[in-house]
C-alpha cells in the first residue's frame, strides 16, 4: 500500500503540472530571418505598389481541454501509473492484486475529478475568449495593418519607391485578375510592380498540458509582381512567432493581449519587409 500511496504523489503532482505550463517563448520574432536582397533584384523592382488587402485570413484556434475532457484524460493516466505500481509490487499475490486495481480505479476517478476541475477550462470561458479575439481580427485584419505599417514607413523615410496602388489603378483591376495576377491593366498607373500579400496561416500553437500557453504563430507570403508581363521577381515566407498565453488569458479584457500582439506581429513583418525593399 505505502507503493500505492506514493504513487498517488506522483499522479497528483502530474495533475498540478498539466494546469501550470509556461511558455518558452518571451520575444516576438520572425522565425525564419530572410537572406538580403541584392542591388541588382532590388532594383528591378521599380516603383511597387501596395496591392489592397484581401479578405481576412482564417485564424485557427487551437482550444484548451475542457472539464470532462480533463477528467478524463488525468483519471486514465492516474489509473495507468497506479496499476503500473501496485501490481508490480504485488506479483504473486492475486488476490492482493485485485484489491489494488479496485482502489486504483476509485483514487483515480477521484483524482479525475478533481483535476479536471483544476485544469480543464470552462466551455462559457473558451467561447468568450474566441468571441473577442474572432472580433479582433475583424477590427484589425493582419494583411491591412501590415500593409498601413509599410505606407507609413515609405512615408516616414522618404522612401518614394514604395506607394500606396493608386485608386485609379486599384479600380482597373477585379477579383478574377487579382486571383490569377493578372496586373496588365495596371500599365500605365505609375508603378512598375506589386507588392502581393498573403497570410498563408495564422494560428495558436499549443504547448504541452491541457490548458497550455499558446503561441501566436503567422506565416506571410510576400511576393513582387512585374505589371507588364506578370512576371515574378520576388517569392519570400517569413514565419513570426510571438508571445505566450493560455487561450482565456489572450481573450480577456475585449482580447486586450491578442489585440496588441497582432500589432507587434504588423510592425514586425512591415519592418523586415521595408528593410528588404530600401536598404
Amino acid at each position: 500500500m505505502n507503493a500505492t500511496l506514493r504513487c498517488c504523489a506522483v499522479a497528483l503532482a502530474a495533475v498540478a503540472i498539466a494546469g501550470c505550463r509556461t511558455g518558452e517563448n518571451d520575444f516576438p520574432r520572425i522565425v525564419n530571418e530572410p537572406m538580403p536582397v541584392p542591388p541588382a533584384q532590388r532594383s528591378s523592382f521599380g516603383v511597387i505598389g501596395i496591392l489592397p488587402a484581401d479578405l481576412a485570413a482564417h485564424f485557427e484556434f487551437g482550444q484548451p481541454a475542457r472539464p470532462g475532457e480533463a477528467m478524463g484524460v488525468i483519471g486514465t493516466t492516474a489509473f495507468v501509473g497506479l496499476v503500473n505500481t501496485s501490481t508490480q509490487n504485488d506479483e504473486g499475490h492475486p488476490g492482493r492484486q485485485l484489491e489494488d486495481i479496485a482502489f486504483s480505479a476509485a483514487l483515480a476517478g477521484v483524482i479525475g475529478v478533481f483535476g479536471g476541475v483544476l485544469a480543464g477550462v470552462p466551455e462559457g470561458d473558451v467561447k468568450r475568449a474566441q468571441a473577442a479575439m474572432s472580433q479582433a481580427l475583424q477590427d484589425n485584419p493582419l494583411e491591412a495593418g501590415i500593409q498601413k505599417q509599410l505606407e507609413r514607413s515609405a512615408g516616414k523615410n522618404l522612401f518614394q519607391n514604395l506607394v500606396p496602388l493608386p485608386a485609379s489603378g486599384a479600380a482597373r483591376l477585379n477579383d478574377n485578375a487579382i486571383a490569377k495576377k493578372d496586373l496588365r491593366k495596371l500599365t500605365g498607373s505609375g508603378v512598375d510592380s506589386v507588392l502581393c500579400l498573403q497570410v498563408d496561416h495564422e494560428r495558436f500553437l499549443p504547448g504541452g498540458g491541457l490548458n497550455p500557453p499558446m503561441v501566436v504563430d503567422v506565416n506571410l507570403r510576400v511576393q513582387i509582381i512585374r505589371v507588364t508581363d506578370g512576371q515574378l521577381l520576388f517569392d519570400q515566407t517569413l514565419e513570426y512567432q510571438g508571445d505566450a498565453q493560455p487561450f482565456t488569458r489572450w481573450g480577456e479584457n475585449h482580447a486586450k493581449l491578442f489585440r496588441a500582439e497582432l500589432e507587434v506581429a504588423q510592425r514586425t513583418f512591415a519592418g523586415v519587409i521595408f528593410d528588404e525593399l530600401s536598404n
